[in-house]
């Protein structure tokens, strides 16, 4: 840092701006002997049983969002299952087949209705499908 000259004429150190501030060396000693060093796994570094045994919460991160557009193919799959219907019922049961798994799939997100709706539509898709393979 330089100095600063004041209307006085005597200089002066410097002012920190924002949140730093100026520590002794006794304070340093101390803030470098609260960090930690070395390996996690060294003995005499585990965790303090307040945090062990705790249940984490379950972050899905980018699979929740690929769970989401299952749940958005598996709604699309009952209108193509129900358009093929009619002119290849074995195509029907494949898709619906494939929507149902999609949906089971999306049961993990936070649109759980939404996906049992999915499930349920595909799986009568696949019901009506199979009762027109077997005949």
């Amino acid at each position: 840092m330089t100095e600063v000259e004041s209307s006085s004429g005597t200089t002066q150190a410097p002012q920190p701006s924002g949140s730093y501030r100026v520590i002794s060396a006794m304070e340093a000693e101390q803030f470098d002997a609260a960090v930690r060093r070395g390996s996690p796994f060294a003995p005499g570094t585990s965790l303090s049983l307040d945090v062990i045994g705790q249940e984490l919460p379950f972050e899905a991160g980018v699979w929740q969002e690929t769970m989401i557009g299952g749940l958005l193919a598996s709604v699309i799959m009952i209108a193509m299952g129900l358009g093929s219907l009619a002119i290849f019922p074995m195509g029907a049961l494949i898709i619906a087949l494939g929507g149902a798994l999609l949906g089971m799939m999306a049961l993990g997100t936070r649109k759980a209705k939404l996906a049992v709706a999915a499930t349920l539509g595909n799986l009568l898709v696949l019901a009506i499908a199979f009762s027109q393979v077997i005949r």
